[in-house]
């Protein structure tokens, strides 16, 4: 990993969000780049503008480059913080004013990042991914994305779950995290749940179980098929007897979670882990 771009949007979380990015850019020597997007439109609503002027789509120059001149300042405050409190690190800034959801893909592309770190809106307990801006960048890029939850401490990748219905090439994602992560010193936990043994599911498990042994990564990834009637309860019981630090899963535009274990998991059971989220697209 050569450089990372940190998307920020300086509501609450995001001084642990900047330490999580700082801390895994670290670990590889990569640059950062501080990202941030505003909105270039202020848009007012009139009834009495005179004719041929249409309010809702007036522009207010003043207020719109109030608005940038406050980020360009939040946004360089903020990188003089990162480079006091870890002189070692490398912060670029990148300002620009559009939808962020857009921005941040062009920013990424531009930059040629190997990964995209969001940090989550501050606005809601349910994170990152609640919202409709991650669904988009996640959908549109091939670069993995990173999710880190409200408040989230940063603490080192030792432990990655990794949880699969094995409808995607698995052998494949494992190596990717692998690689991604690869200055970590850690162990994927690749886990299917099932309300049955289903005979189809434990061949799958075996297959994948001979091709890491073959691989020879069998030291560093397990696979794991648990049965359970109440998977969100069993996931927080393997979560916290495998102290699990990241959790990693394919992106699909059918929604990952309907892949991951049907409908018997919803995305509340997942936020509940309080745990940063990463994101392979397939």
């Amino acid at each position: 990993m050569q450089t990372l771009l940190l998307a920020i949007d300086f509501s609450e979380g995001a001084e642990n969000c900047c330490n999580y990015a700082v801390k895994v850019a670290a670990r590889f020597e990569a640059k950062i780049i501080l990202f941030h997007s505003y909105f270039d439109k202020f848009l007012v609503a009139e009834s009495n503008f005179p004719t041929g002027i249409e309010g809702d789509t007036l522009i207010n120059k003043k207020v719109l480059e109030g608005i940038k001149t406050q980020a360009e300042e939040d946004l360089k405050n903020l990188q003089g913080c990162i480079k006091e409190a870890f002189p070692e690190s490398k912060v670029e800034t990148d300002l620009r004013g559009g939808n962020p959801e857009d921005e941040i893909l062009v920013a990424a592309n531009l930059h040629k990042v190997d990964l995209i770190i969001l940090g989550s809106s501050g606005k809601a307990e349910k994170g990152i991914f609640s919202g409709s801006i991650s669904k988009k960048i996640i959908s549109n890029t091939q670069i993995p994305v990173l999710s880190i939850p409200l408040n989230y401490t940063y603490k080192e990748i030792k432990n990655v779950l990794y949880p699969t219905e094995f409808i995607h090439d698995d052998a494949k994602v494992i190596e990717d995290v692998l690689n991604l992560l690869s200055n970590f010193d850690l162990k994927l936990h690749c886990l299917h749940l099932s309300q049955t043994s289903k005979e189809q599911k434990l061949i799958e498990v075996e297959k994948l179980k001979t091709h890491l042994k073959n691989k020879k990564s069998t030291d560093f990834v397990c696979v794991e098929f648990l049965e359970s009637e109440d998977f969100s309860d069993t996931l927080q019981k393997y979560v916290n007897e495998h102290q699990i630090d990241l959790i990693a899963f394919v992106s699909h535009k059918r929604g990952f979670l309907k892949e991951m274990f049907t409908q018997k998991l919803t995305k509340k059971d997942l936020f509940k882990l309080h745990l940063p989220m990463l994101a392979i697209k397939r």
